[in-house]
């Protein structure tokens, strides 16, 4: 009798692959459940100076977003650094529901949202401010420096008329 031939290294060699297949299997499913976490998100190089550009002009035009604020409440909103659902950082924009002196109070899509951090208003202080942009009601926008940096460098990848006509709809361009 030959060891391929034997009862216990036969069930031995089934439950291998039992294994091997419940593992692919596994792996596979966490992979799909990672992309779908991740594919709304636009991974930028921390260090690009066309990023760290628009966060600076960001922070030293603040005060355009408090003169705006009062005229379009409903079209402002505010960018800032959050943890995702994925448990990593990532820049979030969320839309503004008051505005003060040091503080701004917002309210994040529930898609941003961890169970500990649940309550989709909060209040932060304009310190954490990212980015901020206001929508016009005729569809253009003020601010906005970080989404035109990361439209100019995924036009550097693939120039796209799109993306220019997107571009073209920020009255404060990013320099």
């Amino acid at each position: 009798m030959s060891l391929l031939s034997s009862a216990p290294f036969r069930v031995l060699l089934i439950m291998t692959v039992f294994i091997v297949l419940i593992g692919g299997f596994s792996w596979y499913m966490a992979t799909l459940q990672y992309e779908r976490d991740t594919a709304h998100l636009q991974f930028v190089d921390p260090n690009n100076d066309l990023w760290n550009r628009a966060k600076e002009q960001s922070k030293t035009s603040i005060d355009t977003l408090y003169s705006l604020y009062p005229q379009y409440p409903t079209g402002a909103f505010v960018k800032f650094s959050n943890e995702g659902a994925s448990g990593f950082q990532e820049d979030v924009w969320a839309q503004v529901i008051d505005l003060g002196p040091g503080f701004v109070k917002i309210q994040i899509q529930p898609k941003y949202l961890t169970e500990k951090n649940s309550n989709p208003e909060r209040e932060l202080s304009t310190g954490r401010i990212i980015d901020w942009m206001v929508q016009l009601p005729d569809g253009n926008i003020r601010g906005g420096y970080t989404t035109q940096a990361l439209l100019k460098l995924e036009n550097a990848k693939v120039a796209n008329d799109s993306l220019e006509v997107k571009l073209s709809l920020f009255l404060d361009k990013l320099q």
